[in-house]
């Protein structure tokens, strides 16, 4: 089992990796707006915090049956763990 199987570790690296993007896309948009500093901006902050939230729940596969109705697939019920790896690796 490897260490990018467990959701946890998944959830926080895309978390990471989708508040590091919305910051720079925040950052470009005051840069190309004439907004100093661009760096600064709480507004900034609490954009890429949001969007590391729902990129936490995306990575850690929360919202996956969700993406395939949206997309119109369909999805089987299924409850727990997936087969063969401990319960505590949901």
């Amino acid at each position: 089992m490897s260490l990018m199987s467990l959701g946890l570790v998944r959830g926080l690296v895309w978390q990471a990796l989708g508040t590091l993007a919305a910051l720079i896309v925040v950052a470009l948009i005051r840069v190309f707006a004439g907004v100093t500093p661009y760096w600064a901006s709480e507004g900034g902050w609490v954009i890429a915090m949001l969007v590391g939230a729902i990129s936490f729940m995306i990575g850690v596969g929360s919202m996956s049956d969700w993406m395939k109705w949206w997309r119109g697939i369909e999805t089987p019920m299924h409850h727990g763990p997936p087969v063969g790896v401990p319960a505590w690796t949901r």
